[in-house]
């Protein structure tokens, strides 16, 4: 049988970790159809290059977009990147006179960690591709034009598993597009606020499933160049995240040749988080002591307990632990399943 422990941080940037009794293992993403399933806080952007004409070596005004993620990425894992601009006109709904694209992995997993970049081409013009660590990406366009950054002021978003709906848009453009059913995983743009209804390809609303931390914009003035500066140094997957989300980490830069190489890879430690039992499985009817060790950093948490009929919590009332406190709640299990 294998019995579901769920923990979360109740923080803005808290991420949905998810036990499973067999074996013991956790994670928070689970391989489903031979693929990654991606929850927002594992998946972050750390470098926007929105106009690289200078140095593309054809005059051509390809965008780079480096980002990470903090699982492995299975063969066949897809990922969907927008730039149309969220309450662009209606409410709750997406423009859709930008782009919309599918991007699937066709190589190798790559390792939790590993710096992926995108070239995203102009308008009409040559095929999107991977630049990092390799080639191995398919790329399928589902709108009616391309996903192309703007420069001056641009948004986009990552997103799994939705559905995109263009809409009935006729010669002009109704914006009225929807994504149904899918996690929105990070939000990014390259002017200073977030703007709704105003009914331009440079502006967008945030859109209300993004967390504080799972969206990054200059503090300063709009640029086309921006990447993530800080910490280098290894770090758990919390650590990470809340590094990516510091403003201060970040650096703008006034050109695409004055801007660094993204590294390579972001260096990731264990995260301090386990599930401990004491019986673990048994036939018959029998009293067991579960065990959560959380990190001594990034709590509170919220920890409970589920046989898939009954939920129990780390506190009667389901208060937050704090960081590094282990409770121990008893569940009873009646029978083998």
């Amino acid at each position: 049988m294998r019995t579901p422990f769920n923990l979360s941080n109740p923080l803005p940037c808290g991420l949905l970790l998810a036990f499973l009794s067999a074996g013991i293992a956790w994670g928070p993403t689970s391989p489903i159809a031979a693929q990654t399933l991606l929850q927002p806080g594992d998946l972050a952007i750390i470098r926007v290059n929105a106009n690289n004409r200078d140095c593309s070596g054809n005059n051509s005004a390809d965008d780079l977009v480096s980002f990470v993620c903090f699982q492995d990425i299975l063969p066949n894992t897809v990922l969907q990147i927008t730039d149309n601009g969220w309450e662009r006109r209606l409410p709750g709904r997406w423009g859709n006179s930008e782009g919309f694209v599918a991007v699937t992995r066709t190589g190798p997993a790559i390792p939790a960690g590993t710096v992926i970049t995108f070239l995203l081409p102009p308008i009409g013009n040559a095929a999107y591709r991977a630049i990092a660590p390799d080639a191995g990406w398919s790329f399928s366009e589902e709108s009616f034009n391309s996903l192309n950054l703007n420069s001056g002021g641009e948004q986009f978003y990552f997103m799994q598993g939705g559905v995109w709906d263009n809409s009935n848009t006729g010669v002009n453009f109704d914006h009225d597009a929807t994504y149904t059913g899918g996690r929105l995983l990070f939000g990014f743009n390259t002017k200073t606020t977030w703007n709704a209804f105003t009914d331009n390809s440079q502006d967008s609303g945030l859109h209300p499933d993004i967390a504080s931390c799972y969206h990054m914009e200059p503090t300063g003035n709009t640029t086309d160049y921006i990447g993530y500066t800080g910490p280098q140094s290894p770090a758990t997957q919390l650590e990470w995240i809340s590094r990516i989300g510091n403003p201060a980490n970040w650096t703008t830069f006034p050109n695409c040749a004055s801007m660094p190489a993204p590294p390579t890879r972001l260096d990731l430690l264990p995260s301090g988080i386990a599930l401990q039992c004491s019986i673990c499985s048994s036939c018959g009817p029998f009293p067991e002591t579960l065990r959560f060790l959380l990190p001594a950093t990034g709590g509170p948490f919220l920890v409970s307990y589920t046989d898939g009929r009954d939920t129990f919590c780390s506190t009667r009332r389901c208060r937050a632990i704090r960081s590094g406190i282990k409770r121990t709640p008893r569940p009873t299990s009646s029978s083998c399943r």
